[in-house]
């Protein structure tokens, strides 16, 4: 017969004790302390934020099948790009996310936001923009940045011609 696997949660901190005499993840002894694997950790992050899938694969820019498969055992992994995504959206610590070590909250104090003038909309052009823009797919964004340089590049050129 199998011998079975006692797990406690301690939910404050989101770690795993296994309480038999074999172990079930990896080389793990019994009575050590063990984080959560990355996809219970983004579940527990999403969950926690009162995120659906939906909303969460919006925010990333991915479909909701691919929120599903980050957080099955057996499913894919989401990309670095995904996981600071996914860590800003739901407000938890990046380090945590992907490692599971450290926090999982940030304290109030310990971090203060890189921000640069440039980073605001500078007219209600600009932002409308902004926030259009943000609401698309990844994928779709790089090729309408890339439509804007070259739109940008184009008339500085007309424009250096005319002087």
């Amino acid at each position: 017969m199998q011998p079975r696997y006692r797990i406690r949660t301690n939910s404050d901190q989101f770690h795993y004790r296994v309480s038999d005499t074999r172990s079930m993840i990896g080389h793990v002894f019994p009575g050590e302390t063990v984080m959560a694997a990355l996809p219970d950790r983004i579940r527990r992050a999403r969950s926690l934020s009162r995120t659906s899938q939906l909303e969460l694969a919006k925010a990333v820019g991915v479909q909701r099948s691919a929120v599903a498969q980050w957080e099955r055992a057996d499913g894919s992994r989401p990309s670095m790009h995904h996981l600071l995504a996914i860590a800003t959206t739901t407000g938890v610590c990046l380090e945590w996310l992907g490692t599971g070590r450290g926090q999982m909250h940030p304290a109030e104090n310990a971090w203060t936001l890189a921000v640069r003038s440039a980073d605001y909309a500078q007219d209600d052009i600009e932002e409308e923009c902004l926030n259009s823009l943000r609401q698309l797919p990844f994928q779709l964004r790089k090729q309408l940045v890339a439509t804007i340089s070259l739109m940008a590049k184009t008339s500085v050129a007309v424009e250096s011609k005319r002087d």
